[in-house]
């Protein structure tokens, strides 16, 4: 009995976690396309727009699975409360404890899936997304708002796009001594062969003391200790990064570096993420338990979005606030995390 229990609600449970996922997946698409609209130029159609869509879907689907598994866990669970199954299965002699095991079987299945997809599919689908975005808008001609900064050593250089193993399009470098601007270039296509970067059609203009001076080259070689692997977590967002590149960034940065923060607490954030998950699981079971079987489906899925709320704001609030008043970031993740699994596991052992 107990392994059709499992299969029985281990299904439930991943069905309505999909369905949820979906819904919300494609809202976003949809939202996502609506904003590219407004972003046409160049070669970047409508067709170029939805490739951009879909290549950003399995980050989007990694960001949005510890609130589809809540609203999941609220709906597949909630219609066996309001069938009164849930009550046949405790009449039978199963614990509220085996119930919850049962439930987080399947929610581990999900977790293991959104952290492979997390690790080593959704951050190259990212920057690829990014990186062809921008190029087909001409990024590779002239310096452009967007884009990424970066200081290496006493210079600094700006990129339009960053494609991922070494590929850079529209790279605009600053040559400073001191606080004054000794040389600026810009090259139209740079990229890494055998250890060595290489320019090609670079424009480089030498401020001299009463004059400039104006060079061009079809090719050149840019001597530089950066990495492919540094640039490429340099044009992506915190968020897009992966665990491993998120520690590696940030040991880059170092501990001085005000922007390091920021990553450790996206890496704290991430590394700790299937523990959030467990914890809105166990607090949307708590709701299901705690609440009669007149409650409809919305109003569970209410409580759902307004427990996701509250969870993500706290997280939103305590993650700058710990880069401002200077305690660690793992303390900044770990608060709503633990209040959260706190506050479901002492419903649910009431409900026991």
């Amino acid at each position: 009995m107990g392994k059709i229990l499992d299969r029985y609600i281990g299904g439930i449970v991943l069905r309505s976690t999909a369905l949820v996922l979906f819904v919300i997946l494609a809202l976003d698409a949809v939202s996502d396309l609506l904003e590219q609209m407004g972003e046409l130029q160049s070669d970047y159609n409508i067709a170029a727009a939805l490739v951009y869509v879909a290549l950003k879907i399995p980050g989007s689907a990694v960001d949005y699975l510890g609130f589809s598994a809540l609203i999941g866990c609220l709906v597949g669970i909630g219609g066996l409360s309001n069938n009164s199954e849930l009550t046949v299965i405790r009449a039978a002699g199963v614990s509220t404890l085996q119930v919850v095991g049962m439930v987080i079987k399947p929610t581990l299945v999900l977790i293991l899936c959104g952290t492979l997809v997390s690790e080593f599919i959704a951050p190259n689908l990212e920057q690829v997304a990014q990186s062809r975005r921008d190029l087909l808008r001409g990024t590779d001609s002239v310096q452009q708002a967007s884009g990424t900064w970066l200081r290496d050593g006493a210079d600094y250089l700006h990129v339009n796009a960053v494609y991922p193993g070494g590929e850079l399009y529209g790279v605009s470098r600053f040559q400073l001594e001191g606080r004054e601007l000794k040389a600026m270039s810009f090259s139209e296509r740079v990229i890494f062969e055998e250890g060595i970067w290489n320019e090609s059609r670079v424009r480089e203009t030498r401020f001299l003391e009463n004059s400039t001076e104006v060079e061009a080259y079809l090719a050149r070689v840019w001597d530089t200790d950066l990495t492919p692997d540094i640039l490429d977590m340099a044009s992506m967002l915190p968020t897009q990064l992966s665990i491993r590149d998120l520690n590696a960034f940030s040991r880059y940065l170092g501990l001085e570096n005000r922007f390091a923060g920021t990553y450790r607490l996206a890496f704290w954030a991430k590394l700790l993420s299937p523990l959030a998950i467990i914890a809105l699981v166990l607090v949307g079971l708590s709701f299901v338990y705690g609440t009669s079987r007149s409650v409809s489906i919305g109003q569970r899925i209410f409580l759902g979005v307004l427990v996701a709320v509250v969870f993500k704001l706290a997280q939103d609030i305590l993650g700058p606030a710990s880069n401002i008043w200077g305690f660690s970031p793992l303390i900044a993740v770990s608060i709503p995390i633990l209040v959260s699994m706190a506050a479901g596991i002492i419903l649910l052992k009431r409900q026991g």
